[in-house]
């Protein structure tokens, strides 16, 4: 299956849990607003910002990330 940007932004949210044998857990639900967030990747990890909260802003400044 390849990308398609058409379809991109119809699910630009997901949500993960994973726990351990100890017991500890992280949750992650990440929403990047758009095909790649705002298309800065962290470091080398491949974990990338999002932008998802800038949507339904009332800044003045819509056409900037966050």
């Amino acid at each position: 299956m390849g990308f398609d940007r058409e379809q991109s932004h119809e699910g630009s949210t997901t949500s993960f849990s994973i726990m351990d044998r100890e017991g500890n857990v992280v949750a992650c639900t990440p929403t990047h607003g758009g095909a790649f967030g705002t298309g800065v990747v962290v470091g080398n990890t491949g974990n990338t910002f999002n932008n998802g909260t800038r949507i339904g802003s009332t800044s003045p400044y819509t056409e900037h990330v966050n």
